[in-house]
């Protein structure tokens, strides 16, 4: 009699399993195997066991990476919905405030930046870009909200009222 390796078992395994008529009796066989209530309590108890805390995360981790769920994550995190969930939470945590109070503070400027003037959505680079939120580093105070640009410039003079007022001295010198 003729032995067969480990690896062609699992490889016939492998191409029994991918046939539809195989995975709709499998199919088929768990949902009647759920039906029965002790079954559904041994699963039960074992999902809440540390061993099946682990096989439920991996499997849920596998679903995750299904073709199918990717499309309606990536749909979702396209949606209105979701980015202002999103700002919301990045708001509170490195701020201290939600995206009410954002815009509060964004219609008490007009929807413009308060020290250039520039309006709240304006292209930069090709890129898109809101108005970003201009807070004091050692209180943590938002002081209000300021274009890229400004932003930036406030934070190279490390909000160093000195170093500001040298560089308007600076640019008002004759040459």
């Amino acid at each position: 009699m003729k032995t067969i390796s480990k690896e062609i078992l699992l490889a016939r395994q492998k191409i029994y399993k991918a046939k539809p008529e195989s995975q709709a009796k499998r199919r088929e066989y768990d949902r009647i195997r759920l039906l029965n209530p002790e079954v559904r309590a041994r699963m039960r108890a074992y999902q809440l066991s540390p061993r099946g805390k682990d096989v439920v995360k991996k499997a849920s981790a596998k679903l995750r990476k299904t073709e199918g769920y990717k499309i309606k994550m990536r749909a979702y995190k396209r949606s209105e919905k979701y980015r202002n969930q999103r700002r919301n939470f990045l708001y509170k945590k490195n701020f201290g405030i939600t995206l009410d109070e954002y815009n509060v503070l964004l219609n008490k400027q007009n929807g413009v930046c308060a020290i250039c003037g520039r309006k709240e959505n304006f292209m930069n680079r090709g890129t898109l870009y809101s108005l970003a939120i201009d807070h004091d580093h050692i209180t943590n105070e938002v002081r209000g909200l300021l274009c890229r640009d400004c932003n930036v410039m406030l934070g190279l003079a490390k909000d160093n009222t000195e170093t500001l007022k040298n560089a308007i001295q600076y640019l008002q010198k004759d040459v």
